[in-house]
């Protein structure tokens, strides 16, 4: 499930992604990895570059391993490894979490989250879908 929701959101998605050294995925980041490391959740997937955009993947993510880079657990775990993907969108206020640790983030709940401690209560609720 959380494969085919992966790649049906990248492909209605993934052109207006951020990249992931941008200000703003950067700040969305660094709040999704204090939820997820501070409840054991997982972490945060190291360095800059996320799985839909590495090499040997199609162009976001597309291609015939498009899906090799996605995880297979549907309840996070300790190693669980978390992806976040900001969505250039500002007319769209919402935020959502594919089970296997991918978190998606629209511009447009940004204003609505106002700073980091409203944007960590965004992304709690979020994360809490697919918690333990």
């Amino acid at each position: 499930m959380g494969q085919a929701s992966y790649v049906e959101t990248m492909q209605q998605f993934g052109g207006k992604v951020l990249p992931p050294n941008h200000p703003v995925s950067r700040r969305v980041r660094e709040v999704a990895t204090r939820i997820i490391e501070m409840n054991g959740l997982g972490k945060m997937k190291s360095g800059q570059i996320l799985s839909a955009i590495e090499g040997g993947v199609g162009s976001w993510g597309f291609g015939p391993d498009a899906t090799a880079n996605v995880y297979s657990a549907e309840t996070p775990t300790a190693d669980t490894e978390w992806e976040v993907y900001v969505v250039d969108d500002p007319k769209t206020k919402n935020a959502f979490v594919i089970p296997g640790g991918k978190i998606f983030v629209f511009t447009g709940i940004l204003p609505v989250a106002a700073n980091d401690d409203g944007l960590a209560t965004v992304l709690g609720h979020e994360v809490a879908h697919v918690g333990k």
